[in-house]
């Protein structure tokens, strides 16, 4: 075979198609992101690991596994964001006194002992729950007296139709 390129340009040429694969593996790290969501990545390893711990699917739903579960993860980060952005996102040690509380429960310490559900899971439900009401109630902190006087209040006046329009109108 006759070549048309000399030994020292096909080395070169090899020395420069390795260096492409290089460049083009150096931001490989073998994670395959499945959605991004306000360029907060969401990885296969954090999906799959959310699917599989998923137990129990709505009836009222048409969503399978991993749709319900990409939803969960697109609302979570969301919902992070959102709270880390208003200044309201709750901290861990904010948190621990609700774990705490919940796995007083026996029935989640039962899931708990037995590897079903992870503190991060606790977590991040607790973060999540905490940082969406943060947020509907604009960051405001509403002290247990305040409520009790309220709800002593509005008890007199309350009636099964008024409650249940509250419930509809809230819905």
């Amino acid at each position: 075979m006759i070549s048309l390129i000399g030994p020292g340009r096909r080395r070169l040429a090899k020395i420069l198609v390795g260096a492409s694969c290089l460049l083009l593996l150096a931001g490989c790290d073998g994670r395959k992101i499945v959605a991004r969501v306000d360029g907060i990545e969401i990885d296969d390893t954090e999906f799959e690991d959310r699917v599989q711990r998923l137990t129990q699917i709505p009836a009222h739903t048409l969503l399978d596994a991993g749709g319900i579960t990409m939803a969960t993860l697109v609302t979570e980060k969301l919902a992070d964001q959102m709270a880390k952005n208003m200044g309201v996102a709750p901290t861990d040690d904010e948190l621990a006194p609700y774990i705490k509380s919940e796995l007083k429960n026996p029935q989640i310490k039962s899931e708990f002992d037995a590897g079903h559900v992870t503190y991060e899971a606790m977590i991040r439900q607790a973060r999540s729950s905490v940082g969406t009401a943060e947020i509907g109630s604009d960051g405001a902190h509403l002290e247990q007296k305040d409520l009790q006087d309220a709800y002593t209040v509005e008890l007199p006046q309350l009636t099964i139709e008024s409650w249940t329009f509250r419930a509809l109108a809230v819905q």
